[in-house]
């Protein structure tokens, strides 16, 4: 296949992703509402996904969406309606389309054909008005199975539940976003304000007269203070993306488990308009999927359940998002049953997460169900009760600096808050002092910093007791030092964070100063270093290391429980 080629199947599947998109809304639209304008939306979608196929040569994509267009003009015109199960093929022809398109993303040459949908979807002559070359289309393939499965071997990915395993060959290196023509708009004109003022700086240099130094000032403070960072923030607004678009694969999940549960739920959205980096926002899909499925599958009761309660017959499942000054904040709400706060301690008991006499507050409790292995399920199920989630959930949040708190009622429903920062490329830190050398610490890993007396510390300055409970406590000095610290003899700053659900002191030398630092990616050699995360540039000039608090504190408490298990 020739690179021209390759571009031009390229073009399509960046074109076909945006509408696979839009075919999902339209999907959920018609559950809501079947209309004649959602109807031909939808089959524009397919004939346009069907002709763009057959032009770049992806013949067997053609001929899939043909059949399926079918369909589509068969509700149109009229000579059927559109059931559960229909819509429910419409959702799964367009899940198996995002596999199958990311797959010819890397590798074009493959071969695939969705024999298992199509025979379950139209091998039953009642379900569908049949189309005859759908059926045709069918039995031609049935020659063309050698050559067809003559595919990459797979490295398997699961399509649905349903269909075909498509093969993963290789990940993709490059990453497409599009960005509003508005933004580069606005990105130009600074570049053309850039440009003025070099020239002004040019002119005043040549000239070198007294009058020109004025000038030659006033363009330098403008290029310093005013265009340089301008551009800088259009520029890192570029990789800025509305949150919105995640709703619609949040409202696909909740919906598709409520039919398999058999539970109604109205979903109601708040704040799509929210921008976040996109780094942080692809892994911020899997932990509010896992989130709203919970939802669903523990918090919502079953319809005669809520009746019988005096709720209303379908339940509720909320999520907004709000900006701060700080980050975002995304609350997933809903009106189900609650937390049952006794339940969750006594199975943290039995599991040996916790001990019997921990005097925990109803905060404690519910943050229970974010440690590994914890799962209130009387019996595993597709969605849950292997105790394999929550957990997951809090390690991919604090993976892009977030944090999550739950709140609930119980009778009364559950309510995720979670905090994560707008972008990963710039952090408010502390700029802090150990052992006469500078680190950053961003502050988001940090509940509060506060002056401790050596005569607070307990067990050989191993513990502190703070708010009352003694927690783990670690001089900065040991995990670069690699030896006890000697006791501390004055007062000096402890740094109050929380890992998994559980609260650590850190100590160090001295607090500098607060710095919004710029985050710089480090060479391989840093790697294998656990407790760095990145560098910047400190105010000094001077190059300077972001810790990692949380791998540090997560290797204490390994060292904590090893040290445990050997005394044992």
């Amino acid at each position: 296949m020739s690179e021209f080629d390759e571009e031009l199947i390229k073009s399509f599947l960046e074109e076909a992703s945006d509408l696979l998109g839009q075919w999902e809304g339209l999907c959920l639209k018609l559950e809501k509402e079947v209309t004649s304008d959602t109807l031909n939306a939808l089959f524009r979608i397919a004939h346009n996904i069907k002709g763009s196929s057959r032009a770049v040569g992806l013949s067997e994509v053609g001929k899939f969406i043909h059949i399926i267009e079918d369909v589509i003009v068969a509700l149109k015109e009229g000579k059927c309606q559109l059931t559960k199960r229909k819509l429910s093929m419409f959702l799964e022809a367009q899940t198996i389309m995002q596999d199958w398109f990311a797959v010819l993303a890397v590798e074009s040459s493959y071969k695939f054909w969705p024999e298992d949908f199509l025979k379950s979807y139209f091998s039953e002559t009642n379900q569908f008005i049949e189309v005859q070359e759908a059926e045709q289309v069918i039995a031609d393939h049935e020659e063309e199975k050698v050559e067809v499965k003559a595919a990459p071997q797979p490295v398997a990915q699961k399509v649905s539940e349903e269909a075909k395993v498509i093969p993963l060959k290789k990940e993709v290196k490059d990453e497409v976003l599009r960005v509003s023509t508005k933004k580069i708009d606005g990105l130009l004109n600074l570049i053309g304000e850039l440009s003025i003022q070099q020239s002004i700086l040019e002119n005043s240099i040549q000239q070198s007269s007294l009058k020109d130094h004025e000038a030659l000032i006033q363009s330098s403070l403008n290029l310093s203070r005013k265009i340089t960072k301008e551009i800088y923030s259009m520029a890192f607004g570029l990789r800025m993306t509305p949150i919105g678009g995640i709703f619609q694969r949040l409202e696909r999940a909740i919906k598709d488990l409520g039919r398999d549960l058999g539970k109604d739920v109205d979903i109601i959205f708040h704040g799509n308009e929210v921008e976040i980096e996109k780094t942080i926002l692809d892994k911020l899909i899997d932990p509010l999927t896992h989130i709203v499925r919970n939802s669903v599958d523990h918090g919502l009761e079953k319809n005669a359940d809520r009746e019988s309660k005096g709720k209303p017959f379908k339940g509720q499942i909320s999520i907004s998002a709000i900006k701060l000054d700080d980050g975002v904040e995304v609350v997933v709400k809903d009106d189900g049953k609650g937390l049952d706060q006794k339940r969750i301690l006594e199975k943290a008991i039995e599991k040996g997460l916790v001990s019997a006499d921990n005097n925990l507050s109803k905060e404690e409790i519910f943050s229970l169900i974010f440690l590994p292995g914890f799962s209130t399920a009387e019996k595993v199920t597709n969605v849950s009760g292997r105790g394999v989630g929550m957990d997951v959930v809090m390690k991919t949040l604090e993976e892009v600096n977030g944090k999550i708190l739950v709140a609930s009622e119980e009778g009364r429903g559950t309510k995720f808050k979670i905090m994560i920062p707008t972008s990963l490329s710039i952090v408010d830190s502390l700029i802090v002092s150990v052992n006469s050398d500078q680190y950053v610490i961003p502050i988001h890993s940090l509940e509060e910093v506060v002056d401790v007396d050596p005569s607070q510390m307990k067990v050989d300055d191993s513990v502190y007791v703070h708010r009352g409970k003694v927690i783990p406590f670690l001089h900065l000095k040991n995990v670069f030092e690699g030896h006890q610290v000697e006791s501390q003899n004055g007062v000096f700053p402890v740094l109050i964070t929380k890992v998994q659900g559980k609260r650590m002191a850190l100590g160090i030398d001295k607090v500098l100063g607060q710095h919004q630092s710029v985050v710089r990616t480090l060479s391989s050699y840093f790697e294998k270093s656990f407790a760095i995360s990145g560098g910047t540039i400190l105010p000094s000039g001077e190059p300077g290391l972001i810790l990692n608090i949380t791998s540090i504190c997560e290797k204490y408490f390994k060292y904590l429980q090893t040290s445990k298990e050997v005394a044992a």
